[in-house]
């Protein structure tokens, strides 16, 4: 009996060693600035700290700061928001000791074997993907769908779009409208611990006192659950997403970064039929599918190519731009019958003529969009009709004038492009340009400047003299 009550009374020292030790181990105080600002939606500033008790630590709010711009709301008055577990605490700081250097799909919940073996799954996600996006676009034909099945199954592709969807690899940020930081100390006896937010997903990777990085994810866990509910988004910025969301973001990227361009370019496949009509009369090549907004279209979707006459002896040809009409494209017939009428007006101009001469890397693109080398867009514009442009070259023309009327863009040996128009009646305008020399004129002969897009509305004669 004596020797087992010997035994009990040294476990309980053990016990109460190990106690102690463990409670040397733990800071005796965090501190956490929480800061978000907007100039949208508001700045919050919040200040927390924990203060290690007997059996937990408090954690307190020490200021509080909110504003949506239309009601604020300060307070620097100390309340208690609740208690943190001393394992909680302990968890944390195993967290940040053990560091981890890196970040790849398998601390997403995948690996590259399960994109092998789903393939059919990842391909259905992304045209479920990209239909949601252009629900009136034609199914993606055989070509386009080996082309991304072949890229969905590319390890290297996989391994970037995790980079660059979760970690912003390769994006540059050109304008942010607010900013947001997170800051933990943890102040020891004789040491103060730092630690700092990412930008990235979980708010990866978090900054050391040593001024390293580190992508563990369960400092990110720990912290979202000792942070309490606040009107600021650092909170949120650590929460993980579901797989299903995960993947939906690697299979978007996938498409973006390495299947977005190519598909467009094969495009013309589900169009062969219709292509073959301008065969008969042009050299057709480039093709390429169009959605965005620019000076000639309002976002409509559209399959470009270039459009050359083989009678044509220099650097001029089309740039036709057809409308994608459910299962068919606009009317070719319109650049057949209309075609030679502008590639003449072209032609009949003899300073442009000598300019492309001069040089053979200059270069001329007439534009034909659907029906005509003016747009409905650009005759809107030119016009005056529509809404106030800067560059109204053509105002009160009617129609059928405008429909007459030739647009080009002249290119330089550098590649700078300058658009222009071409009258019936033989007026060669300069409609606006980008860069500080345009044809044989400065921005100073045309008493403009830059450094953006001007607006020239400069009408030359024949010979390339300013009238």
């Amino acid at each position: 009996m004596g020797h087992l009550k010997i035994i009990y009374i040294l476990l309980a020292i053990l016990f109460f060693s190990n106690q102690a030790e463990t409670q040397n181990d733990l800071p005796n105080r965090i501190t956490i600035q929480d800061f978000s600002f907007d100039s949208y939606t508001g700045k919050f500033e919040y200040q927390y700290e924990l203060n290690l008790a007997e059996n937990d630590y408090e954690l307190i709010q020490l200021f509080l700061y909110e504003t949506d711009f239309k009601k604020k709301e300060k307070k620097r008055k100390s309340k208690v928001v609740k208690t943190i577990s001393k394992q909680q605490i302990a968890r944390l700081i195993d967290a940040i000791e053990t560091k981890r250097d890196s970040f790849g799909l398998e601390d997403l919940g995948y690996d590259y074997k399960w994109f092998s073996n789903n393939l059919e799954e990842t391909y259905d996600l992304s045209r479920k993907l990209w239909e949601k996006r252009w629900p009136s676009s034609p199914a993606w034909n055989v070509q386009q769908s080996q082309l991304i099945k072949e890229q969905l199954v590319d390890f290297s592709n996989i391994s970037e779009a995790v980079q660059r969807r979760f970690f912003n690899k390769g994006y540059i940020t050109l304008h942010s409208s607010g900013r947001s930081s997170l800051k933990l100390q943890l102040y020891y006896a004789d040491s103060v611990t730092i630690i700092e937010r990412g930008d990235n997903y979980r708010g990866l990777p978090w900054k050391l006192n040593d001024n390293t990085f580190s992508y563990n994810q369960n400092i990110s866990d720990i912290i979202y659950d000792i942070i309490p509910e606040n009107k600021g988004w650092n909170k949120n910025k650590l929460e993980g997403r579901d797989k299903a969301e995960i993947l939906n973001g690697i299979v978007d990227q996938v498409y973006q970064d390495e299947c977005k361009e190519k598909v467009k370019k094969l495009v013309f496949l589900n169009y062969e039929k219709e292509i073959s009509q301008l065969k008969t009369h042009y050299e057709v090549s480039g093709y390429k599918e169009e959605g965005s907004y620019s000076n000639n279209w309002d976002g409509e979707k559209r399959l470009c190519m270039k459009v050359k006459d083989t009678n044509e002896i220099r650097n001029i040809c089309f740039r036709l731009c057809l409308t994608l009409e459910k299962n068919t494209l606009f009317s070719r017939d319109s650049i057949i019958k209309k075609g030679a009428y502008y590639l003449d007006l072209v032609n009949r101009i003899p300073f442009l003529l000598d300019y492309l001469d001069e040089d053979n890397r200059r270069r001329i693109h007439v534009s034909f969009d659907n029906g005509n080398s003016l747009s409905d867009k650009v005759k809107n514009k030119q016009s005056g009709s529509s809404y106030k442009f800067n560059g109204v070259c053509l105002k009160g023309k009617n129609e059928n004038y405008l429909n007459q009327c030739v647009s080009f863009v002249l290119f330089n040996e550098y590649g700078n492009g300058s658009n222009w128009i071409i009258t019936p009646d033989l007026d060669v305008i300069l409609v606006y340009y980008h860069h500080s020399i345009v044809y044989k004129y400065s921005d100073k002969d045309l008493g403009l400047k830059g450094p953006s897009i001007r607006y020239a509305c400069k009408h030359f004669d024949l010979n390339g003299n300013l009238k």
